[in-house]
């Protein structure tokens, strides 16, 4: 079933591409497009689904800007075949130039290896396998903002005692001892004081 749905879009193609040519050789001397099928691989990989291919004559090297024409986009399908990229020039200045094949995506491009000439043949359709050397293109990413620094507030030494100190039971003990000492002092100057005021 696939494969007749596949035989049935490269005839209706062709028609429709036969058609274009009739009617534009006619009436303003284009050549005719060139209708590309196959599947695309990249690092020796099938394509995954979705990738933009796209298909120049004469361009895409040195930018795109100007030569929209000259180029067409298709995406790929699940098993990374492609269909349908159609390729035509817009005179036949461009017989003989060299038609290009990219995937692109919004980190930039990649280039197939293969490259053909614009020719015409009697079967205006072909089947074309892409390879690519080079992986796909990815954006960078975004470094991440270091946080600001806070400079810690130094801490002012405690002047109470920290609790669980081995040295706070003796705090007591030598309060004790430092008022006995007072008092005996402050005793003896008393007494020695009233002894000379006696005499």
């Amino acid at each position: 079933m696939r494969r007749y749905a596949a035989t049935l879009t490269i005839i209706l193609i062709s028609t429709v591409v036969a058609m274009a040519v009739l009617g534009a050789r006619s009436e303003q001397g284009a050549p005719p497009p060139l209708g590309y099928f196959g599947t695309v691989f990249i690092q020796g990989q099938p394509a995954s689904e979705g990738l933009l291919l796209v298909g120049c004559v004469d361009g895409c090297t040195t930018g795109w800007e100007g030569n929209e024409e000259l180029r067409e986009a298709v995406r790929t399908h699940a098993d990374g075949s492609y269909s349908a990229l159609i390729v035509g020039p817009p005179n036949d200045s461009f017989f003989g130039k060299d038609i290009t094949f990219w995937i692109t995506n919004e980190a930039g491009r990649i280039q197939a290896g293969e490259v053909v000439p614009y020719q015409l043949a009697p079967n205006l359709t072909r089947t074309l396998n892409l390879t690519f050397d080079e992986p796909l293109p990815i954006l960078p990413t975004p470094t991440p903002t270091s946080p600001p620094t806070v400079t810690p507030t130094p801490t002012s030494t405690p002047i109470l005692p920290i609790p669980g100190d081995s040295g706070v039971p003796l705090l007591g003990r030598v309060a004790v001892i430092a008022g006995i000492v007072a008092l005996v002092l402050g005793g003896a100057i008393f007494i020695v004081s009233r002894r000379r005021r006696a005499f």
